[in-house]
C-alpha cells in the first residue's frame, strides 16, 4: 500500500464522488475529553466500580469491554455508564472555537460539495456525540445537507436523499411510540434557543429512563442484530455507497477494528474500487494490511473488481483549525488552541 498526502488523495479523486466515514478520532481532534483516559475518569463518577469491571475484563476501552462481556446485564451496565459518561463529559458549543467550526465545515464540503453536484458524496459517522450535529446545524446554509429528519424531527429519509447518516445512533436520537408505530426521532436543536442546552435536555431524558438509540453491543454480529432492530436505513445507505464502482470511500478517525466487521464486510463485499484510509501513524498500518487482505479475498469470492487502498495521515486533514489561521493569532492564544488539538 502507498502512503500519500491528503491533498493528493483529494486531487486524485477530484472527478469522483467521495463518501466519508467518520470515527471517534474526528471528535477527539476537536475535544480531547473524548479520549479513553478522560472518559474513564468521568465514568468513575457515574459508577464507582466501573474501572474494576473494565480491568477484570481486560478491556482497553468501552467498545472492547462490550465485546468481551459475556452476559446482557454487564453489557447493559457498560452501555448505560458510557452514555451517562459522554453526557457528563460533553463540551458546550462555545468550547470549540469559531475558527475550528468553520474549518470543519470547510473540510466537510470536500465530500458534500455543492447541492446539485453529481459528485456530491454522503457522510457516515459511528460517533455518538453531538459535535458533527452542531456543525451541521450551525453551518447548514453553507453545507445545505439533510440528515433525514423532517420538520417534526421524525426520521423520514427512506425515500428522500439524506447526505448524513448516524450508523450507530447518537445522543440526540431516540425511539418513541408515535400512534401504532415506534419511530426514530431526534431532539430539537432549537430547544437551546429556549434557554435549554441540548446536553441538559439529553440529561433530562436519561433521568427519566429514556436512552438514545445506541448500537453498542461489542461483537459485529450483535451490532448487526441491533441495526436490524432499529432503523436500518443508514446501514443500507452505507451499503449502497460501497456498491458504487465509480465512487471513493475516505475514512477519518476510524480504526475499523475487529468489532467493526459489520462495516468492513460491506466494503469487502461491495464494488467501490478506491478506499483512502486516514491513519494516526504508520503504526496503524498493520490493521490496514489485514483489511486489505480480507477485502481482496471477499472481492475474489464475489468476482467483484479488486479494491485499491491508499493511506494518508489524518493530521494532514486539518479538520478543526487551519495552520494559516493559527499563525495569525497572538502567541498566547495560539498556544492555548494548539494544546487542545489531539491527533486522531
Amino acid at each position: 500500500m502507498e502512503w500519500i498526502s491528503f491533498e493528493r488523495a483529494l486531487s486524485d479523486t477530484e472527478d469522483q464522488r467521495r463518501h466519508l466515514l467518520l470515527g471517534n478520532g474526528f471528535s477527539i481532534q476537536a475535544y480531547e475529553g473524548f479520549k479513553y483516559k478522560s472518559l474513564l475518569t468521568r465514568a468513575s463518577e457515574v459508577d464507582e466500580t466501573i474501572r474494576e469491571l473494565l480491568d477484570a475484563l481486560g478491556a482497553r476501552d468501552f467498545e472492547h469491554a462490550m465485546r468481551l462481556a459475556d452476559d446482557p446485564q454487564t453489557r447493559d451496565r457498560l452501555r448505560e455508564t458510557f452514555i451517562k459518561t459522554i453526557t457528563l463529559t460533553h463540551p458546550l458549543p462555545r468550547e470549540i472555537s469559531t475558527a475550528s467550526r468553520l474549518a470543519c465545515s470547510h473540510f466537510l464540503t470536500k465530500f458534500l460539495r455543492k447541492t446539485h453536484d453529481p459528485r456530491r458524496g454522503v457522510i457516515f459517522t459511528t460517533n455518538y456525540d453531538l459535535i458533527l450535529y452542531w456543525i451541521l446545524v450551525q453551518h447548514n446554509a453553507a453545507l445545505d445537507c439533510w440528515d433525514g429528519f423532517d420538520a417534526d424531527y421524525v426520521w423520514n429519509g427512506v425515500t428522500g436523499g439524506p447526505h448524513v447518516f448516524y450508523l450507530h445512533g447518537g445522543m440526540h436520537i431516540y425511539e418513541r411510540p408515535l400512534g401504532t408505530r415506534t419511530r426514530i426521532v431526534k431532539i430539537e436543536a432549537d430547544k437551546a434557543k429556549r434557554g435549554r442546552r441540548l446536553r441538559d435536555v439529553i440529561r433530562d431524558h436519561l433521568d427519566n429512563g429514556e436512552f438514545p438509540v445506541f448500537i453498542s453491543e461489542g461483537t459485529s454480529t450483535q451490532k448487526r442484530g441491533q441495526i436490524r432492530a432499529n432503523d436500518a436505513a443508514a446501514f443500507r445507505k452505507f451499503g449502497r455507497a460501497c456498491a458504487e464502482p465509480d465512487s471513493t470511500l475516505f475514512t477519518v478517525g476510524h480504526g475499523l477494528s475487529e468489532v467493526d466487521l459489520h462495516l468492513t464486510d460491506v466494503v469487502g463485499n461491495g464494488q467501490v474500487q478506491r478506499v483512502y484510509l486516514g491513519l494516526f501513524s504508520s503504526e496503524d498500518e498493520q490493521r490496514a494490511n489485514t483489511l486489505v487482505t480480507e477485502w481482496r479475498q471477499q472481492r475474489a469470492c464475489r468476482r467483484h473488481p479488486p479494491v485499491e487502498v491508499k493511506l494518508f495521515k489524518t493530521a494532514e486533514c486539518e479538520i478543526w483549525l487551519p495552520k494559516a489561521e493559527l499563525e495569525t493569532l497572538p502567541p498566547a492564544r495560539r498556544q492555548m488552541l494548539t494544546s487542545r488539538r489531539v491527533a486522531s
